[in-house]
């Protein structure tokens, strides 16, 4: 058994063409924009990972100084108490912004 293939002419060869090319460059943004869009994902988890961090950071220092009744080993208690309620607002705005 033989098989002929018939010949195609030249002007329908060209729309082919053309479509397979308007196919790949279809393709090739879509997956552009996939790859925008992961990379996006993954900055947005370590930034949040980041903020979860500091806020943790920031309330064992509170938890710590409250504890200690001493902040970062200073002995002056009038700025130890300005720098905990300016520790506070910091937590505060990062728990209302942020999560």
């Amino acid at each position: 058994m033989r098989i002929y293939y018939k010949k195609m002419d030249e002007c329908k060869f060209k729309k082919l063409k053309k479509l397979r090319e308007s196919a790949k460059r279809r393709l090739e943004k879509i997956e552009e924009k996939i790859n925008k869009e992961e990379h996006t994902k993954a900055t947005m988890m370590a930034i949040e990972a980041t903020k979860k961090s500091e806020i943790a950071r920031i309330k064992e220092m509170l938890y710590e100084s409250a504890k200690k009744n001493t902040f970062l080993d200073m002995e002056h208690e009038e700025y130890e108490e300005k720098l905990r309620k300016v520790l506070r607002e910091y937590l505060e705005f990062l728990e209302e912004n942020y999560l």
